[in-house]
């Protein structure tokens, strides 16, 4: 029975978290493109969308294993 409780525990973290990276993903590219800046801090900035979805990539395998 633990085993069972165990793994929807770990099925619905993983359905919230998901759930909560991805609606946060156009919240942060909008406020990136909002804030209009240029050169290297601009380059860096752009790159947080790219950190965020790997970072829930990893989240997820850690989550299944």
């Amino acid at each position: 029975m633990t085993d069972i409780k165990e793994f929807v525990m770990g099925f619905v973290g993983i359905i919230v978290g998901i759930t909560v990276a991805v609606t946060l993903l156009p919240v942060i590219s909008t406020v990136i493109a909002a804030a209009n800046i240029t050169g290297t801090a601009g380059i860096l900035l752009g790159m947080i969308t790219v950190l965020v979805s790997i970072g829930i990539i990893l989240f997820v395998i850690k989550a299944l294993y």
